[in-house]
């Protein structure tokens, strides 16, 4: 087979496996069916999401033309110099004006990305201007505020109750646990006590537990996630949503706002829609065949193509890669090992982006290729128009630090 066959295989491939891309497992999955006679809806289970806060200064990032091919070398423990021009950001500074910020008034898209360990420039803001509000089933859902980042919205609602009564509103029975720490929920009360459950919670306030919830809908998008969290006692819940893979035109995307609630009495969700259109940038995407092979763990690994999505505020990106006449072993050895870009300047892996990825899946197990799909970082992962990638080991969800002495694969972008 020649390579350039090789290579139309292999986007055939990583198109046919990433277009049944389904949802970021540890986020909730829209999966019920609604009972006979009612319209279909979705529920999702909500695993809050854990906070990371950054702990060091981050460079900025230069974008430099470059060919779509990779450089002819392999580094090891070769420091790249720092570019001039390039200013420190004070994160730490930025998250505790985010945190005053929140305390004060309530989370808008950039304090719950801060929040969850994104990159944003300090003056970031959404400039989301629309009142969007849905009342049904006398819940009222507002969207507080949205904003479409490349072919993904996101968005933070308030649902609340229309007659005004006290109640804690989250998504679903399933995705509550009442034996959970209640600090864990609430993000703006700073008195709250680290040891009370939120069952314990309920019984003390003597506030009903609700369920509603927001989703949106395009034809052909992936399916979304999202999270929940409380700021004011008893005043409903915040919703964070989001929908990936959404396709824009003429540079808005057009939804459907879908919102939902359970009746307990009768056992069903209830639903209703309705359209809405957001401005949007068209993302940038390109394929990069790479075609660098580095040993790890004794095993060849092959990184074939990058498929890369270039937002506005962060890099997603597709990582198809494969071992090398793989013998008896070689993928237990390779289970546990992820491609993560790094920072040679230092030796730090950039800080997350807005999305969150889905696990190493394997693509083809004749040939034993490997997809690492919806990789997303900031965009200061780009370093100078390259992307450094090193193969890291990474258990229970906690990566490790970068190795020096590891091979790293530099990929150009153009």
């Amino acid at each position: 087979m020649t390579e350039q066959e090789m290579r139309r295989r292999m986007h055939q491939a990583m198109d046919a496996r990433l277009s049944g891309l389904q949802e970021d497992p540890w986020l909730a999955q829209r999966v019920m069916n609604q009972p006979k006679g009612e319209k279909k809806v979705k529920r999702f289970t909500i695993q809050t999401v854990l906070a990371m806060m950054l702990l060091l200064a981050i460079m900025g990032t230069v974008y430099a033309a470059s060919q779509n091919s990779a450089p002819d070398d392999l580094i090891t423990n070769t420091p790249v110099p720092a570019s001039e021009g390039m200013g420190e950001v004070d994160q730490w500074a930025i998250v505790e004006r985010a945190a005053q910020k929140a305390e004060k008034d309530h989370w808008m898209l950039p304090d719950y990305f801060r929040w969850s360990g994104v990159e944003l420039p300090e003056d970031f803001t959404t400039g989301f201007d629309q009142d969007l509000t849905q009342e049904f089933g006398g819940f009222r859902f507002h969207i507080r505020d949205a904003y479409v980042n490349g072919n993904t919205v996101h968005a933070v609602t308030e649902v609340t109750r229309m007659d005004g009564e006290k109640s804690i509103i989250m998504h679903s029975p399933q995705s509550v646990s009442l034996d959970k720490l209640l600090c864990a929920y609430y993000k703006g009360l700073r008195d709250v006590d680290e040891n009370t459950t939120l069952r314990e919670y309920l019984n003390e306030k003597d506030l009903p537990m609700e369920y509603a919830m927001s989703s949106f809908e395009q034809k052909g998008a992936y399916t979304g996630g999202g999270d929940v969290w409380l700021e004011k006692e008893g005043n409903g819940a915040v919703h964070y949503d989001y929908l990936n893979n959404i396709t824009i035109e003429d540079g808005v995307a057009k939804l459907e706002w879908q919102v939902m609630y359970w009746d307990a009495e009768n056992e069903k969700w209830f639903s209703t829609s309705m359209p809405i259109e957001l401005p949007a940038d068209e993302v940038q995407e390109q394929v990069i065949d790479v075609y660098k092979t580095i040993n790890v763990n004794g095993v060849d690994v092959e990184l074939q193509l990058i498929r890369l999505y270039e937002n506005n505020l962060d890099i997603e990106m597709d990582i198809i890669f494969s071992l090398v006449n793989p013998q008896n072993g070689d993928e237990e050895k390779m289970k546990e090992m992820y491609f993560f870009p790094v920072n040679p300047k230092d030796w730090s892996i950039p800080a997350a982006g807005t999305m969150h990825p889905i696990p190493k899946e394997l693509l083809n197990a004749e040939t034993a290729t490997y997809v690492m799909a919806r990789e997303c970082y900031s965009k200061s992962a780009i370093q100078d128009g390259v992307l450094y990638l090193q193969m890291l080991p990474e258990k229970n969800g906690e990566k490790v630090k970068p190795d020096p002495d590891a091979p790293v694969i530099a990929v150009r972008i153009r």
